[in-house]
This record gives C-alpha cells, sequence and structure tokens, in this order.
C-alpha cells in the first residue's frame, strides 16, 4: 500500500514540480539514509544545506499518508524536498529494483569524494590529524563522546561510569525529533561496553540501566528507542552476571528487589539468570517470592480490583512454575485472582497447551458462567473454537451469535460471524439474520438521535451495512442500500472501486460523494486522497466518452473549496 501512495505522480502532485524536481536531485545524489523500513512506513535521514541532516518519515494509513519532516517547510505540515527524496528511496530500496542511470551516476560521484578526501588524509602527518579531529571534537558533540569513548574504554571504571553519566544525561525535556541523536550516543556508548567483562560490566550496566529510567521521564519516546537501548544494556547484564558469579543468595535478593519495583518492566525474570544463580540463588529467590505471595488476598468473581501491585509478583511466581515444569503450579497462581474472565481464560489456555482438553473447556464455561453480562471476547473465542473441535455448532453459533449483538455487530463482528457460518449447514439463514441485526442497529441508532439533530438528516447510516455485502462480493445489495442511507467516505471509495471494473456509471456517484468529507477534513495528506478520488473519476469518464463532463465538476469543486490553497494546488495537476 505504502508503494501505490508514493509513486513519482502522486509525489509530484503532493509537493509541487519544483520540489519533486530538488527531492529526486538529492535521492540521486545519494543524500537519503533509510533508518527504518518496514511494510506500511518508512523513516530516515536526509541531508541537506544545514549541517544536520533532516529526519523524515513517511506512513501509510487506511485513509492516505502521514509524514514529518524536521525542516521548515515539513514543520508546517507540507511534502517537502527531504519527504520526496525518502521516498524515492524507499521505492528504489524495493526487492530486485535497479538504480536508474541517474541514481547509479550519483552513487557513483559520492563515492569518488570520499576516495579523493581518503587519498588526502592517508598523506597526512599524525599531528595534524591530531589537530583536526580535535578541532571537530570542540564543536561537534556526537564526535567528541566517541573520543572520549575510545580513549577510556581500556581505562578504571570510575572513569567510564563518568561518561555514561554524560551521555544519558537529559536537560529539560527530550522531544521526538531530538530523540534520534540521543539513542545513537547511547547506542554508541552501549558498544564501548560490550568490551568490558565480569563485574565491571555488571555494575555500569545497572548503573546505564537506572540512568535510562530517569530518561524515560522526560522524553517523547513514541518510536520506542529506549526499548532497544535498555534490551541491550540488559543482555549485557545477563552475560557479565554469568562471568561474575556472584554471591547466589545476594544476587537473588538483589534481582527479586529490581523486580519489584521495575516501574518500566525492564529486568527479566530469573529464567535468564540461571547461570548466575545457581541452586541455591534460585532457591533464596522463589522464597522470597513465596513470602511476598502469601502476603497477597485471593480474589473471587465480583472482587472490586484493588491497587495491591500484584502485577509484578504474579509475572515472578508465574516465572518460577513455568521453570517447575508442573501445569498444576502455574493453575495455581493464575486461580490466586479469579476477578476477571481473562484469568479463567489464561488457565483454560494452560490445561490446553498441556493436552488437557477436558479441563480447559471446563475452566472455559466457569468463566463465561461467572460473567454473563461481561465476558471477554478472547474467552468466547476460545469456547467456540472448542464446541467446533468437539462437533457442537449450535453452541458454538450461539456464542458467536451472542458476541457479534454484544460487540455492537459491525463490519469485523459480521465478518467473524460469517466465517464460522460457513463451518455449518445454515450460512446462508446466519448471514440473512446478521444483515438485518446491521440494518435494524442503523434504524434504531437514526431514530435515537432523531431529536438532536434538529433538522435531521433524512436516511439512515448504512455504512457498516454497506461494509458487510462488499465483503460478502453482493455489490448489487450493496449499491441499493448506499443509495437508501448514507455511508461514510471510505466505504463510498470501496464501493466505487468495486463496481468500476464492471459498471464504471455506477462507480462514478459514489466516487463524487466521497471527495467533499474528505476535503473538508483540512489535512494535506486528505487533500492527497481527494485528488486521488478525482483522478479516478476522470479516467472513468474518460473511458466512457464524457471528458466535458470532469471539467464541469472539477469547477464546481474549486468553487466550493477555494480558499484551500494546498488542494488547489493538486487540482491544478488534474
Amino acid at each position: 500500500m505504502l508503494e501505490d501512495l508514493i509513486q513519482p505522480e502522486h509525489l509530484k502532485s503532493l509537493a509541487g514540480a519544483a520540489a519533486f524536481q530538488r527531492g529526486e536531485a538529492y535521492f540521486c545524489e545519494g543524500r537519503v539514509e533509510i533508518a527504518a523500513d518496514e511494510a506500511e512506513r518508512v523513516a530516515g535521514a536526509v541531508e541537506g544545506g544545514g549541517r544536520e541532516p533532516y529526519r523524515a518519515w513517511i506512513e501509510a494509513e487506511a485513509d492516505g499518508l502521514r509524514w514529518d519532516c524536521t525542516c521548515p517547510v515539513g514543520g508546517r505540515g507540507d511534502f517537502c524536498k527531504h519527504l520526496v527524496a525518502l521516498a524515492l528511496a524507499r521505492l528504489a530500496s524495493g526487492e530486485g529494483a535497479a538504480p536508474s542511470r541517474e541514481q547509479a551516476a550519483g552513487k557513483k560521484q559520492r563515492r569518488g569524494k570520499e576516495d579523493e578526501i581518503r587519498a588526502f588524509l592517508e598523506g597526512q602527518d599524525s599531528a595534524r590529524l591530531v589537530e583536526w579531529l580535535l578541532e571537530v571534537a570542540r564543536w561537534d558533540r556526537a564526535t567528541r563522546e566517541r573520543l572520549l569513548l575510545a580513549a577510556r574504554a581500556g581505562g578504571p571504571a570510575s572513569e567510564i561510569k563518568k561518561l555514561v553519566t554524560q551521555v544519558t544525561g537529559v536537560r529539560g525535556f527530550l522531544d521526538y525529533h531530538a530523540m534520534p541523536d540521543f539513542a545513537r550516543r547511547v547506542d554508541e556508548l552501549i558498544d564501548a561496553l560490550e568490551g568490558l567483562r565480569g563485574a565491571e560490566l555488571m555494575g555500569l550496566a545497572e548503573y546505564a540501566v537506572e540512568r535510562l529510567h530517569h530518561a524515560l521521564e522526560a522524553c517523547d519516546d513514541s518510536d520506542g528507542h529506549m526499548g532497544e537501548l535498555l534490551g541491550r544494556l540488559v543482555d549485557l547484564h545477563v552475560r557479565a552476571s554469568a562471568e561474575a558469579r556472584p554471591e547466589p543468595a545476594a544476587f537473588a535478593r538483589w534481582l527479586f528487589d529490581r523486580q519489584m519495583q521495575d516501574a518500566w518492566d525492564t529486568w527479566p525474570g530469573p529464567e535468564a539468570y540461571l547461570d548466575a544463580l545457581g541452586k541455591a540463588g534460585l532457591t533464596e529467590y522463589a522464597r522470597l517470592a513465596r513470602a511476598a505471595w502469601d502476603q497477597l488476598p485471593s480474589r473471587k468473581p465480583g472482587d472490586a480490583e484493588r491497587g495491591d501491585g500484584r502485577y509484578r509478583i504474579t509475572r515472578i511466581m508465574e516465572s518460577l512454575a513455568k521453570l517447575s515444569g508442573d501445569t498444576e503450579a502455574l493453575v495455581e497462581v493464575h486461580k490466586k485472582d479469579l476477578s476477571s474472565t481473562y484469568a479463567f481464560l489464561r488457565i483454560a489456555e494452560i490445561y490446553r497447551d498441556a493436552g488437557q482438553g477436558d479441563a480447559a473447556l471446563d475452566w472455559a464455561e466457569r468463566g463465561l458462567a461467572a460473567f454473563p453480562k461481561d465476558p471477554d471476547w478472547r474467552l468466547q473465542d476460545f469456547l467456540v473454537e472448542a464446541y467446533f473441535r468437539r462437533g457442537r455448532r449450535d453452541e458454538a453459533m450461539a456464542i458467536a451469535w451472542a458476541q457479534f449483538g454484544g460487540r455492537g455487530g459491525g463490519v469485523d463482528g459480521y465478518r467473524k460471524l460469517m466465517e464460522r457460518a460457513r463451518r455449518t449447514a445454515g450460512a446462508e439463514a446466519w448471514r440473512t439474520r446478521a444483515l438485518g441485526a446491521l440494518r435494524e442497529a442503523a434504524l434504531r441508532h437514526h431514530e435515537h438521535f432523531r431529536p438532536l439533530y434538529g433538522r435531521r438528516p433524512d436516511r439512515p447510516d448504512f455504512t457498516m451495512l454497506v461494509r458487510a455485502l462488499i465483503w460478502d462480493g453482493d455489490l448489487d445489495a450493496a449499491l441499493a442500500e448506499a443509495n437508501a442511507g448514507r455511508c461514510d467516505a471510505r466505504t463510498l471509495i470501496d464501493l466505487a472501486r468495486a463496481l468500476a471494473p464492471a459498471r464504471p456509471e455506477a462507480a462514478i456517484p459514489f466516487y463524487k460523494r466521497a471527495v467533499h468529507p474528505i476535503v473538508d477534513l483540512k489535512k494535506n495528506d486528505a487533500y492527497a486522497e481527494a485528488a486521488g478520488v478525482m483522478r479516478a473519476v476522470r479516467d472513468l469518464l474518460e473511458g466512457l466518452g464524457r471528458e466535458r463532463e470532469f471539467g464541469d465538476w472539477l469547477a464546481e469543486v474549486r468553487l466550493a473549496h477555494k480558499p484551500k490553497r494546498n488542494f488547489m494546488k493538486l487540482l491544478d495537476a488534474l
């Protein structure tokens, strides 16, 4: 989906011809470094005219593209040249994608410059190179810290600890845009720590984790940099503890205390530290856990949730039970708190995974009976599958229907219900019943809110009903219901796309109905999506030999949304 939304023509309509041309030049010059490349998201750094590269990201969502760039243009929400360069780099990085002649020339030119600089530096004496590096380090914090790390890596732990303090220090609030640079510096620090061993590394890793916990309280870590950094530090600590072999009982007390006080869930359980704990340490750890566990009151169905901090000790007891390999011990942990349907589900899953199907079904049924008015949908799913496996289809479908109605129906609920109904002989009857329920729900909602509308909309909202029919492939019924009621813009577009190949004249009105609600969102990505819908209408009308019609409609849309300048730019491309 992301590739479809960042094709060159679409990028040109988003950024404008001039910005697209500059962004394409940046890409061809090799100025883009991709930092994160996921199915529907790409992020990276683009070298611009400043000292530091601009950080940018692009993400595909159900309703179009979202993006951001640290440059002034991107900061206003516009699609800038750096975003164009990043998008083109993503397209070029696709599997099997061959670089263009311009891209290959740009990379070759870049490598040539690097080779020229390398040859020059290799001809200088060491004293001159030292002076140049020092000059850079005076002005560039990252270079200074990298050199200090290298210089102190082989020194006493006290000196490295000072550097840990310096690198992990946060003054004020660390915003989203500053986080990648902070994370890079900490990552380089961890690289240096990896060269240490034993007790020295244990102490420094513990201290670094503590420092990052403080930093977490004063930063925007939306991209999850801290989780990866903390994970690396914990891995180092686990390795170092196995090498250092600390006194088992003392280490067990330290680990238990850390886990019980760990607000960020950083420190792993005893299973990660078996080499360091040994039999004696594990015994002491289990003794501490049991003493805390026995202080915790049991809960039964209907008991109110209390702030008794049971989450951490429950996790610890679960770890110990898993280490023992005793199914009943694990069940006993979860039987301590039966105040939710999820607790019954966990016990049912434990028995199922242990191959005890009858016990699993018994606990699932007990959970449903204990919470008849507010069952957990995951427990319902468990029971439905358990009943189907036993050939008890009527009981499975009774729960499936209750789940469909209890969760407000909706298209996702409809799909789930029908996927199950098709495993029975009465699928068509279930379909008729479910579609009727969606229609009735829409009509009830329409009548219920009638007094609030004043001059209420004259048609009910059939969005969910139409989406269900589209999923079914019943386009005739979907078209009829969409004309009989209202639908949201996304549903109108999906219906139009489904109709367009065989019935373009039927698709056009639904595309047109979707444009104004999308533009009224007043966002650049919404404008881009609306322009894409209008292109689809233009292409369909051209195929029908009705080109003039598009010009008249385009003029109407321009008049209706004239103040929206960014949208007008996109219409110019049409």
